[in-house]
């Protein structure tokens, strides 16, 4: 049975921004944003299947942060990102491209995605330019600081939300949440 794009019906997601530098890899420090992207499970050679999408390590131009308008990306526009389907593993996508624009909703974000994935196929079942394409709402999920992650560390809410006020404008519009081991910062 031959697995077709149709077939993959989005029913949500999220997504988030990390602060994170690896000066041992030469990553600068900056927001990197990813998006989740599930799906309802699939039957595929018999079985059912559950099956996610994710584009990590995006950077936005400060002019668009935080998220009030549309953001279009793709693979050209954002060489540094990865994008991948996951069906019993990672999947590269060849080529992406997503747009992200503010729902009406409270903390909703509207998706549009199109992804053509470099798919195997399970079991020897071959499946040629899987393309996957949809629209969802997603949530955002915050801005996460891993003190451990960043050079100096910040050692309070202070001090985590100054550095993210760096890259993007962050005002009195977030509040934190201190999990012992990382801030999160999210819209009140």
């Amino acid at each position: 049975m031959v697995l077709k794009s149709d077939a993959i019906v989005p029913i949500g997601g999220h997504f988030f921004t990390h602060l994170f530098e690896n000066a041992y890899t030469n990553v600068k420090r900056d927001l990197y944003w990813c998006i989740s992207v599930e799906f309802d499970g699939i039957d595929y050679l018999g079985e059912s299947w559950s099956i996610a999408a994710g584009i990590e390590w995006l950077r936005f131009d400060k002019n668009h942060l935080p998220l009030k308008k549309n953001i279009v990306a793709s693979a050209d526009s954002q060489p540094m990102s990865e994008a991948s389907f996951y069906l019993t593993e990672h999947w590269p996508a060849i080529d992406w491209k997503f747009s992200l624009r503010p729902s009406v909703e409270e903390n909703k974000w509207n998706l549009e995605f199109d992804l053509l994935i470099d798919f195997e196929g399970l079991n020897n079942d071959p499946v040629p330019d899987l393309r996957i394409k949809g629209t969802t709402f997603i949530d955002f999920n915050g801005i996460i600081v891993i003190p451990d992650n960043l050079d100096p560390k910040p050692k309070s809410e202070q001090e985590a939300s100054a550095m993210v006020a760096q890259y993007m404008d962050f005002t009195r519009d977030y509040s934190c949440r201190n999990e012992q081991w990382r801030y999160v910062f999210n819209q009140k």
